[in-house]
């Protein structure tokens, strides 16, 4: 959501823009905390220990404005 000074947007990823199995959906107001978010998603739900750096260029790619 964007602030008053229109500074702030609430930016997102969704999993499945880089794995069409996946639908959670990534919410943060910069791409720094997208990327902490994903991190710990692709951990968690997919078993990663490393993620590649095709796959975050991949990712950067999708993030959107809005929530």
């Amino acid at each position: 959501m964007a602030s008053e000074e229109g500074t702030s947007m609430e930016k997102s990823l969704r999993c499945a823009d880089v794995d069409p199995r996946c639908d959670f959906v990534i919410c943060g107001n910069t791409e720094k905390e997208i990327f902490e978010k994903a991190t710990d998603h692709a951990k968690q739900a997919h078993g990663m220990t490393e993620i590649p750096r095709d796959i975050w260029e991949k990712a950067r790619s999708f993030i959107r404005e809005g929530c």
